[in-house]
Order: C-alpha cells, then sequence, then structure tokens
C-alpha cells in the first residue's frame, strides 16, 4: 500500500487515473478523475462556482454544491450535475465507489494574546 501526498498550486489543472482512493483539498481549477475502483473525495472552496459532472456505475455521488442528481437502473448507479455554465469544470468518472464532493469549512484563525 501507498500513500502519496502532492501539492500543487490552488488553481491548477489535475488529471488523475487508477484505482484507489483520491483526494482532493483545497484545489479550485480544473479536475478530471476517472476511478476504477475506491472512492473520489473532493473538499472545495465555498466560494467557489464548479460545473460538476459525476457519474458512478455502483456507488452514490453526495454533493453539498446544488445539481441534478439520478439513479441508474437497478439503483446501481449514480450520477450528478450541476452548474455548467461555470468556469471550473469537474469531470469525475468511478466504477466502483463513491465521489463525495464537499464545501470545505472556512479556515477559522486564533488570535492569542
Amino acid at each position: 500500500r501507498m500513500n502519496y501526498l502532492i501539492k500543487v498550486p490552488r488553481n491548477v489543472r489535475l488529471i488523475v487515473e487508477g484505482s484507489g482512493e483520491a483526494h482532493f483539498e483545497g484545489v479550485a481549477g480544473d479536475i478530471q478523475a476517472n476511478m476504477h475502483q475506491g472512492e473520489i473525495t473532493l473538499r472545495l472552496p465555498q466560494d467557489g462556482a464548479f460545473g460538476i459532472d459525476a457519474s458512478v456505475r455502483v456507488g452514490s455521488v453526495i454533493s453539498d454544491f446544488p445539481g441534478d442528481t439520478k439513479r441508474r437502473t437497478w439503483f446501481l448507479g449514480h450520477t450528478f450535475t450541476g452548474a455548467p455554465q461555470t468556469a471550473h469544470k469537474l469531470y469525475l468518472r468511478e466504477g466502483f465507489g463513491d465521489i463525495l464532493i464537499l464545501k470545505a469549512s472556512p479556515t477559522v484563525t486564533i488570535a492569542a494574546r
């Protein structure tokens, strides 16, 4: 088992393919993720505008962002689309697993005296 932590500029365009889990945090650019098995999790800026095209063959798509949800035949798959006119595009495909599209919590700064 291998884990990678890759730091990239906030507005970078990412393309990821493979199996396993892919977690994105704080990325505000275009993301294209095509995973065969596992989970895709995105924690996106709350104020960001994203065009979302997400689909799962077996599993669910859960999103904090507004959009349309459709179940596939026999409740095995799930699709989600939202705000296609926006600047940043999310193209997400999962074979067997889930896609979670979450709004990141705002950063809290604590000042010490």
